[in-house]
């Protein structure tokens, strides 16, 4: 793993250039940005040899070494990035390859995260690789009177593994009268989490029918998570609904949703009409929706045949697949629909 973010780093040296100033901190005889320079393959000084692979590993290492200050100083460079993308993520590796030693650094990665998008998001994700020990403090961040820092915190929570089933509670609190922003990151977050389905199924149903569009595809798409639940099986009704709304992402991420659940002989119906859905992605996914209905193939299989003449190739595909996983021999009545 380790082996992994150094060369994530080295990758990101010939891209970026040096995220800090001349007026740098001094640890173990150099500046940061001189073990900066040194980890990424770069020469601590201009005109130097560039470092060899040896003194590569070395920099790298020093990185597990530095203490509260070094990491203090490195995370502050977050402010001065200017949005540029891969100086933000040089400062996301560097903290990567610290491991624990950047715990001390979470109640700051915090504080970043109400600012611009392009500070707020990696010192989301380094939250999100520090784990388990970021959650106390993400979810006292679920209460702040910031939206953009509530709305980040709450994208974190959904992100650290292990799942954190105590944020649920929480984040479903924050579902009552949050900003559309941060409810948009809790319900994503409430399905990636999936635990307490009892509770959290109905509230996602209900958001279904929101007006917000992401609002409704989030909600879609975090039914995904719980689609073998039983509870999940009262959401078939308005997402087949949902095949037909304006936005494209509510559409595909209702498809999806409906195609991991264990939908029941009574949907073929529901099933059939979408094989004309005006949506090329939704009918590729109903094609596969329809293999696992295995126990009714004679109605399923003429189906099947027609999406095979689909005039979009994936949805053709899609059903060709289906039909060969099935294995299914059909009457000679059916064959003569080909």
């Amino acid at each position: 793993m380790r082996t992994q973010f150094i060369v994530a780093i080295l990758i990101i040296a010939f891209l970026a250039p040096a995220c800090f100033g001349a007026d740098d901190l001094q640890f173990e005889g150099k500046s940061v940005e001189a073990w900066i320079n040194l980890s990424f393959g770069r020469p601590e000084n201009i005109g130097d040899p560039a470092p060899g692979k040896e003194m590569q590993q070395q920099a790298s290492a020093v990185f597990r070494r530095m203490g509260t200050r070094e990491f203090d100083y490195i995370v502050d460079q977050l402010s001065s990035t200017n949005g540029n993308k891969l100086q933000a993520g040089t400062i996301l590796l560097l903290l990567q390859v610290a491991g624990s030693n950047a715990i001390p650094e979470i109640p700051k990665l915090i504080t970043k995260l109400d600012q611009d998008d392009s500070i707020a998001l990696p010192a989301a994700s380094c939250l999100i690789d520090i784990g388990t020990n970021a959650v106390p403090a993400l979810m006292r961040a679920l209460s702040e009177k910031n939206a953009r820092t509530r709305r980040y915190a709450a994208y974190a929570l959904g992100q650290i593994k292990p799942h954190p089933k105590a944020a649920v509670p929480l984040l479903l609190e924050r579902l009552k009268n949050d900003e559309p922003e941060v409810r948009q990151s809790v319900i994503t977050s409430l399905g990636l989490i999936g635990e307490y389905p009892e509770k959290v199924i109905p509230v996602l149903i209900k958001n279904l029918s929101n007006n917000d569009p992401i609002i409704r595809g989030n909600s879609a798409f975090a039914l995904g998570y719980f689609g073998k639940e039983a509870g999940a099986e009262r959401a078939a009704p308005i997402l087949f609904k949902l095949l037909h709304d304006d936005d494209e992402t509510v559409r595909n991420n209702a498809v999806a949703t409906l195609t991991g659940i264990n939908l029941g002989k009574s949907y073929i119906p529901l099933l059939a009409s979408n094989a004309t859905n005006s949506d090329a992605r939704v009918r590729s996914q109903i094609a596969l929706a329809l293999g696992k209905q295995t126990a009714s193939t004679n109605e399923v299989f003429p189906i099947l045949l027609k999406l095979t003449k689909d005039p979009d190739r994936y949805v053709r595909e899609s059903a060709g697949v289906t039909i060969n996983q099935m294995g299914y021999k059909p009457p000679a009545n059916v064959v003569k629909l080909r």
